[in-house]
């Protein structure tokens, strides 16, 4: 049982001893009763999973990885749901009026949000893919799974811990938050994480990846619920702005970095280069130029852009700097994680169709993932660049532009990347189109409802997205029946366009979505007011000084 019994505290009598003590067994209800809700209709995938593992041949471990991951995932969003039921209630206890304690706990939570996804994706892969190759040639074959296990166990966990222990240094740099009440919930999370990782080795290679990108999604859940509950015009604690814009930079780095090392996978994939041993064709040196321009020259650009900005408005006005800082997370956020955690039912059924086997293929998965990464360039992007973020929230046309470009590159992507055989279409978009449709917007519409989000956002997204997914159902099932059989390339080809096509329109209407989103607008004029404001008063202490 989680613990969340919080020091009593007084605070002019506004609170009696019954209110400064909050028992952990909410949390352990709560907790349970989403559980259910969302095991149950996640059970439509892991049905549908068995099925289509018998079909093609799969092995017994697959089944039992699949049952896993989807039990994980409703535990994961029953954890993040819970804690945004109790712990704000729990945090009435330490003296904070209603209006102001949402506010600080998010600073800090936000911050271990980020921090959790950017350096377990890191971190996961610096120790779980690069030292696959020394594995291999150093280890004696029988010791190799051990190695591998303990590997993703340690890049799993070793996050978790190094979160932990920023999220309970930065609590107890207010002194108030009982740090010591929740920084192990965070660990039990990295260390279960780790766990199930070590145990799926062997049998899905890219699926870690997707699935760590579908815990840090659901972790980032439990912020931006906390987020609508706090007020945004509150005043971050000035004890925290170093501290965040350290972090955020850390950050934009990391993202940036796992975004350009998926990039040298989709290179390939797009490319298809198969060279012979010992040569190196113009190709592969081109494309090679092009990962390590992408690895190095963006990531070092906006990293030292971001820094320049945070220390200009830092000067005389560490506050902006600090809310600038964190609303640039809370934008990436926004972007990055909403499709994540859309997709984290979907993820693995888009890249199976697409690759027309019941395993999941690690390129594929690299494409998916990477394509999602990559989205987290986008809000920095225009948060840094005082004239884009002005575009995009006066004029909501480039976001869209935005968003078709991201559905092309998915398309162009799905066509090149044809190398398999595609069969039984149409069991199989009935099978995962209607379920996911079930099971995705069941556990969407019980989590909104039992957070007490509202139902106006709910109502928007569906409009958009109910007919953009049935659309793809209509096509993929005209296409299997109407695309003469004798023609198998083209046919695999098409398929895989229109499986590629539902995927783009997801990211489209997802990112359409959120820019629309009078969060997203307001995030956005607070920025490009901050750094005008941070430009305005540098030009009058300039002109002072002058003047002096």
């Amino acid at each position: 049982m989680i613990r969340t019994e919080m020091h009593e505290v007084s605070d002019k009598g506004a609170h009696s001893a019954e209110a400064t003590s909050f028992s952990g067994s909410g949390l352990l209800r709560n907790t349970i009763l989403i559980a259910l809700i969302a095991i149950a209709t996640k059970g439509l995938g892991f049905v549908r999973d068995i099925v289509i593992s018998r079909t093609y041949g799969a092995s017994r471990a697959t089944d039992l990885f699949f049952f896993g991951f989807n039990i994980w995932i409703a535990l994961a969003f029953a954890f993040a749901l819970s804690l945004n039921q109790v712990l704000l209630p729990a945090l009435a206890a330490d003296g904070y009026p209603a209006e102001r304690r949402g506010a600080r706990l998010f600073s800090a939570v936000l911050c271990m949000a980020a921090a959790a996804s950017t350096l377990l994706a890191v971190t996961f892969g610096l120790l779980g893919f690069g030292t696959g190759p020394l594995i291999a040639s150093h280890t004696p074959p029988e010791l190799q799974q051990l190695a591998r296990s303990i590997i993703r166990l340690l890049s799993l966990g070793l996050p978790a811990v190094v979160v932990a222990a920023v999220f309970g240094t930065a609590m107890r740099l207010r002194g108030r938050f009982g740090a010591a009440e929740l920084v192990p919930p965070f660990v039990n999370v990295g260390t279960l994480m780790g766990i199930l990782i070590a145990g799926s080795t062997g049998i899905v290679t890219a699926a870690a990846g997707l699935l760590a990108g579908a815990v840090s999604g659901a972790l980032a859940l439990a912020s931006l619920f906390l987020l609508h509950q706090g007020a945004l015009s509150v005043p971050r604690p000035r004890d925290l702005a170093a501290a965040t814009r350290l972090l955020t930079l850390a950050a934009v780095l990391c993202f940036v970095g796992h975004s350009g090392g998926y990039a040298n996978t989709l290179l390939e994939s797009v490319f298809a280069i198969q060279l012979p041993e010992g040569q190196l064709t113009y190709l592969a040196y081109a494309r090679r130029l092009l990962m390590l321009l992408v690895q190095l020259v963006v990531p070092a650009a906006m990293v030292t852009g971001l820094a320049g900005m945070s220390v200009r408005l830092s000067d005389g006005d560490r506050v902006g700097a600090h809310r600038l800082a964190t609303e640039s997370v809370r934008v990436l956020l926004f972007i990055l994680f909403l499709p994540t955690i859309i997709l984290s039912c979907t993820s693995f059924d888009v890249v199976r169709l697409v690759y027309g086997d019941a395993r999941i293929s690690a390129s594929g998965a690299s494409m998916v993932a990477g394509l999602i990464s990559a989205m987290s360039i986008l809000p920095m992007t225009s948060i840094v660049k005082n004239a884009a973020a002005q575009i995009l929230f006066s004029d909501r046309r480039p976001a869209f532009v935005v968003a078709s470009g991201l559905a092309a590159v998915v398309v162009f992507v799905g066509v090149v990347s044809a190398s398999r055989e595609t069969i039984g279409l149409t069991g199989l978009v009935l099978a995962i189109l209607g379920s996911d449709l079930v099971a995705t917007g069941v556990l969407i519409v019980c989590a909104w409802r039992i957070s007490g989000y509202g139902w106006g956002w709910l109502q928007g997204f569906a409009m958009r997205a109910v007919p953009v997914g049935g659309a793809t159902a209509v096509g993929l099932l005209l296409l299997t029946h109407l695309w003469p059989p004798e023609a198998a390339a083209w046919y695999e080809r098409m398929a895989r366009l229109t499986v590629a096509t539902g995927l783009g329109a997801v990211l489209f209407v997802a990112s359409a979505v959120v820019v629309r989103a009078p969060e997203l607008q307001k995030v956005l004029e607070m920025g490009a007011r901050m750094m005008g404001r941070g430009s305005a008063s540098k030009g009058r202490r300039g002109q002072e000084s002058r003047d002096g």
